[in-house]
């Protein structure tokens, strides 16, 4: 008896969240098929099972081991064989880093000119050509007659007529993978762009170092601080809220221990203490919620030396003292900013 089983044993797609490091490595089992033979009345009969595997889209088998769990009068074969590919090719990488190289480049310059090498890093061209060659070399021994494993068991019964001996083969095979990636240039690109910390947003449309955000609180009275920004990693408005502000206070606006970071020099604030508002009343102003309260927020823009996005909120201290009540409003709210 002769069957054939088709060893593609994981879903094709990657499920929702599931992502792999682009020439990480893994090691699974696969083909585990028997064959068995046994007599029929005085003639030995012969079994044989097949398997092909595929890897799923993205990966490439890079190496295979046998394991023999049991066999008598039993054997095997295995061989590289050709399948359809849904994997990066030795052009398909070339044509994914060239653009990104030359971006990292324009990258280098950016930062080398601006000191900002410890705050980003230096030498992306460099890293990206480095990771371009193992990813080339990977690929490059990789071609679509090697795209699939076939394995064969065999066996056939043995003895005499009178002791009538089976004869089996149980195998299986332990493959290693390599992740080069899809064969598609944009989303190839975006996992090496991921990898190094890049939104597809600033590939296109050209690298603008991120800010960080600062506010200063530069009032007699405590503040407590609201914002809403342009998020660098998500490329998403955000609101953040609250940040509390001592009297004299300063400090880079963060989250989960991270400073904030945006490419848009445009933001929000909205403060407030026990005695005024400083808030947004103008065509430029928005209201948005955070924390669960609506917030009228103010419009800034101004970047300072360090490119910084930079906010400092003022107050009269004759003014602030005559209005103890929060909810006054016939003081004008634009004699709180500077």
């Amino acid at each position: 008896m002769i069957s054939v089983l088709l060893g593609i044993l994981f879903p094709l797609f990657a499920s929702p969240g599931e992502a792999y490091k682009l020439l990480e490595t893994r090691t699974r089992t696969v083909c585990d098929i028997r064959a068995q033979a046994s007599w029929n009345g005085c003639s030995a009969t012969s079994d044989e099972e097949s398997c092909v595997y595929s890897p799923n889209p993205g990966w490439v088998i890079s190496n295979y081991e046998l394991q023999i769990q049991s066999q008598s009068n039993g054997g095997q074969s295995e061989s590289y064989t050709g399948a359809p590919i849904q994997v990066a090719t030795s052009s398909n990488v070339a044509a994914a880093y060239e653009d990104l190289i030359d971006f990292a480049g324009k990258y280098d310059e950016s930062v080398s000119r601006y000191g900002l090498e410890e705050k980003y890093g230096k030498n992306l061209e460099g890293r990206l050509e480095t990771m371009f060659r193992e990813h080339q070399s990977s690929a490059s021994r990789f071609s679509s007659s090697r795209a699939a494993l076939l394995v064969k068991a065999t066996a056939r019964a043995h003895g005499s007529c009178f002791d009538r001996k089976r004869g089996w083969s149980d195998i299986a095979y332990k493959v290693e993978e390599t992740y080069l990636g899809p064969s598609d240039k944009v989303q190839l690109q975006d996992i090496i762009l991921q990898e190094f910390g890049i939104t597809r947003s600033a590939f296109e449309e050209g690298f603008t170092l991120p800010s960080n955000l600062y506010v200063r609180n530069a009032c007699d009275k405590n503040i407590n601080v609201a914002i809403r920004y342009l998020d660098y990693h998500t490329d998403e408005w955000t609101s953040k809220c609250w940040y509390n502000l001592e009297s004299g206070q300063g400090f880079y606006v963060a989250s989960g221990g991270a400073r904030l970071e945006t490419t848009n020099t445009v933001w929000y604030t909205y403060a407030e203490s026990e005695s005024a508002t400083w808030s947004g009343n103008d065509s430029d102003s928005i209201t948005r919620t955070c924390g669960g309260e609506s917030l009228p927020m103010k419009r800034k823009d101004y970047v300072d030396s360090d490119g910084d996005l930079y906010a400092r909120f003022t107050c009269d201290r004759r003014r602030l003292r005559a209005h103890s009540d929060k909810s006054s409003t016939d003081l004008p709210l634009e004699e709180l900013y500077f």
